[in-house]
């Protein structure tokens, strides 16, 4: 008996390895949002799905998703492509290859990567659309090579693309 159940707890683990370890969970999906999950392969991006590191979130057009990790949120908007580097206690890293995400931490520091820049917000909010930066509560830090630190907090922009700052009711094109 000993046995059965060591041999049944052992195909368990093999078949679910996201029981025992880090990993996002779809809360909300809506159109056409898919997964790439390491060693499965892509698959719909259901509700209750686990998504562990390494894994891709993308939504297709009119599509969006809301995932939780550890009661801090991930939305990600129509033709969006994000890359999960990193999931640890209290932090999880992220690339954005394409589209629009909005970050609302709680408990767990965020780390975005976005073309060359690193995003961070620890107990805020922030939305990155379009290249343009937005914080909506909180402080936002900007790392980028060779500049200083950019801290950013509501009502502030940055736009990534062009490395302009401002207000948030400016018109952020050049």
């Amino acid at each position: 008996m000993k046995r059965r159940s060591a041999v049944l707890l052992a195909l368990l683990v093999a078949g679910c390895p996201t029981l025992f370890s880090q990993a996002l969970e779809v809360m909300e999906s809506s159109g056409y949002v898919e997964t790439l999950l390491p060693s499965v392969g892509w698959r719909q991006a259901v509700v209750g799905r686990q998504l562990p590191e390494g894994a891709v979130l993308a939504a297709w057009l009119d599509a969006n998703a809301r995932v939780d990790f550890q009661g801090s949120t991930l939305a990600v908007g129509p033709l969006s492509r994000v890359l999960i580097r990193s999931l640890q206690t209290g932090q999880v890293q992220l690339s954005l290859t394409a589209g629009a995400v909005s970050v609302t931490s709680v408990n767990t520091a965020f780390e975005v990567e976005y073309r060359g820049s690193l995003i961070r917000v620890e107990k805020g909010a922030f939305d990155l659309a379009d290249g343009v930066l937005r914080p909506q509560s909180g402080t936002v830090t900007v790392s980028e090579p060779g500049s200083p630190v950019r801290t950013l907090g509501p009502g502030e922009y940055l736009d990534l693309l062009s490395r302009k700052t401002g207000p948030v009711f400016s018109d952020p094109s050049p």
